[in-house]
C-alpha cells in the first residue's frame, strides 16, 4: 500500500501525505491538487474506492453584514434554505459582520477556516487586500449583494447596481424605519417621490400607506442560491453548477405586493 501510495504521489507531482489526506479525505488540499491526486490513482489503477473530492470536511464560510440589517436578515435565511442539499458533504457556516467597518471584514476574510468565502462586503484596500491573500492561498471567494471588482475573486453574484441607479436612484444605506419616521415629522408639501431598496416589513407597510413609491429588490434568495452552487461547481461536489452569476432586480409598487 505505502509503495503504491508514493506512485501516486510522483505521478500526481505531490508529497506521500498530501495524498493520504486526499484518499482518508482529511481536507486541508486545494482541490485541484486533490483532483490531480485522485486522477493520478485512477491512472494507476488504484484497488480501492476512491472518495468523492472533498466529500467529507468541506466548509463554506458566508461573512454576511449587520445581524440587525433586515437584508442581512433575508441572506441568512436563505443559507439555510439553499444550502440543505449539500448538507452531508459540506458544512455551512454563517457569520455576521459589521460591513461598514472594512478593517472587521477584512480581519475574518483572513481568519476564516473554511475552504471557501461568500463575502458581503465594501470595495475597500482592506477587503482587497485581504481577498488576495486567501485566494493565493487556495480559497476561492464569491462576492454577493456588493461586488470587490479590483480583487481576484472567483465572481460576484448580485445585481448590476447601475442598471438600478438608472431604474431610479434610491436612499444609500438608510432604514426604511428611520426615512419613515423622518418624513412623519416634517411637512414637505406634496408628497415626495420616495424610492426605497430592498423589501422588509417597514418597506411594505409604507408602500401600502402611500409613503413609499417603490421599492428596487436585489432577490437575496437567488445570490445565496447561485453563490452556492458557482461554489459547489468549483470543488467539484454533486449537484454543483456552472451558473451565471448575473441576478435580476426586481421593481415593487404597492400594487404588485
Amino acid at each position: 500500500m505505502k509503495r503504491k501510495l508514493i506512485d501516486v504521489a510522483r505521478r500526481a507531482g505531490v508529497g506521500h501525505a498530501t495524498v493520504d489526506r486526499v484518499l482518508n479525505e482529511r481536507g486541508g488540499v486545494r482541490p485541484e491538487t486533490a483532483k490531480r491526486v485522485l486522477d493520478a490513482a485512477r491512472d494507476l489503477g488504484f484497488d480501492r474506492k476512491l472518495p468523492t473530492l472533498y466529500r467529507q470536511g468541506l466548509r463554506f464560510e458566508v461573512l454576511l453584514g449587520r445581524r440587525q440589517m433586515p437584508l442581512c436578515a433575508r441572506l441568512s435565511d436563505a443559507i439555510v434554505r439553499f444550502g440543505r442539499p449539500f448538507k452531508d458533504i459540506v458544512a455551512i457556516e454563517r457569520t455576521f459582520v459589521d460591513e461598514t467597518r472594512p478593517e472587521l471584514v477584512a480581519e475574518a476574510i483572513l481568519k476564516s477556516r473554511g475552504n471557501a468565502l461568500v463575502v458581503y462586503g465594501q470595495d475597500h484596500e482592506l477587503i482587497i487586500d485581504a481577498i488576495a491573500e486567501v485566494t493565493s492561498a487556495g480559497k476561492p471567494v464569491v462576492t454577493i449583494v456588493s461586488d470587490v471588482p479590483s480583487a481576484p475573486r472567483l465572481s460576484y453574484v448580485g445585481i448590476d447596481h447601475y442598471k438600478a441607479g438608472r431604474c431610479a436612484a434610491y436612499n444609500a444605506g438608510v432604514s426604511h424605519a428611520v426615512l419613515g419616521r423622518a418624513l412623519a415629522a416634517h411637512s414637505l408639501g406634496p408628497p415626495p417621490v420616495l424610492v426605497g431598496h430592498d423589501i422588509s416589513p417597514d418597506a411594505e407597510r409604507m408602500l401600502q400607506e402611500g409613503v413609499m413609491t417603490l421599492v428596487i429588490d436585489q432577490n437575496p434568495d437567488l445570490q445565496v442560491r447561485k453563490a452556492l452552487l458557482i461554489l459547489a461547481s468549483r470543488f467539484g461536489l454533486p449537484g454543483g453548477v456552472a451558473e451565471s452569476p448575473v441576478v435580476p432586480f426586481t421593481v415593487l409598487v404597492r400594487d404588485s405586493l
